[in-house]
């Protein structure tokens, strides 16, 4: 783990969103879509849209994670950081940027959503690409701005175990 500021290069960005609260910063046009698109943080909703940052298109996903007074939250927390790797890392992007700003999570539920990501990203079905050979090193960055100065910002590289899997 190494600390780092979030690139302004990254063409996959994803979010995290409890129930009903969409990140204050977030694209109007991005707020707009995944409400048109019923999106409301609910445990386990996704939304991805494109947005144009300086001159480049990015990609951003929105995880749900959930009420944040529900008993779950910290498993809903996990299944989202894995959901993510799986939806993105896991099929073919290199890099993802999980932007933590305005979530919310504490120093423990960032804790959790960092367990699935790397629970989910080291499974021997993320091992071997469809030509039976290694997948690359996919990179995470993790910025998080969180309460707790210690967490500011961390870079997490996620990368496949160099054995196969009978």
């Amino acid at each position: 783990i190494a600390f780092a500021a979030a690139p302004a290069s990254a063409s996959l960005v994803a979010r995290i969103a409890s129930l009903d609260s969409l990140p204050a910063d977030l694209e109007a046009v991005l707020a707009q879509g995944a409400r048109a698109s019923r999106f409301s943080g609910k445990s386990g909703q996704f939304f991805e849209g494109f947005v144009e940052r300086a001159g480049a298109v990015v990609r951003v996903a929105l995880a749900g994670i959930g009420d944040k007074a529900d008993a779950g939250r910290r498993a809903s927390i996990e299944k989202a950081g894995a959901a993510l790797t799986a939806r993105y890392l896991a099929s073919g992007e290199s890099e993802m940027v999980i932007d933590l700003a305005g979530s919310g999570l504490d120093a423990t539920e960032a804790a959790a959503l960092l367990l699935g990501v790397k629970l989910r990203g080291s499974g021997s079905e993320n091992q071997l690409g469809s030509n039976g050979r290694l997948r690359p090193e996919s990179s995470l960055l993790i910025s998080a701005p969180i309460s707790r100065p210690i967490l500011s910002a961390c870079i997490i590289v996620i990368s496949p175990s160099r054995r196969r899997v009978p």
